[in-house]
């Protein structure tokens, strides 16, 4: 016996196609609302690390933090500025950190905030 599977075989409906391409949307949407919160703290915490290569101890304030602006600036780093961060001089260690808060506007009055911690500590590197 024969079974014809023209019959059988459906692929997506109309509204699956819909509820498909909504969820896509609000996904997406999340990506590219977030994202860039994550690439600029990506960027951040380079200018930390970045700073285990430098003689940290024989740098002033002002230094380290110009340091850091031009990290910055190359690396585009928006809302956010070295003269933000924290230093601490200690007998032993150098402590630079930085903790900070972003938001964006999801939609309409939804808003997505994100919150970072960057810390260089001079007697770990």
């Amino acid at each position: 016996m024969k079974i014809n599977t023209r019959y059988h075989q459906q692929g997506i409906s109309t509204l699956g196609a819909v509820v498909l391409l909504l969820l896509a949307t609000f996904f997406l949407t999340i990506v590219f609302k977030v994202g860039p919160m994550y690439l600029d703290n990506f960027a951040v915490k380079g200018s930390f690390d970045g700073l285990a290569e430098e003689n940290v101890r024989d740098m002033t304030d002002s230094d380290i933090r110009r340091k850091m602006d031009s990290y910055f600036i190359v690396n585009n780093v928006r809302n956010f500025s070295a003269r933000d961060v924290v230093i601490k001089r200690e007998r032993t260690k150098i402590v630079v950190s930085h903790d900070y808060e972003t938001r964006a506007n999801f939609m309409g009055n939804l808003d997505v905030v994100a919150v970072f911690s960057n810390k260089y500590d001079s007697s770990e590197h």
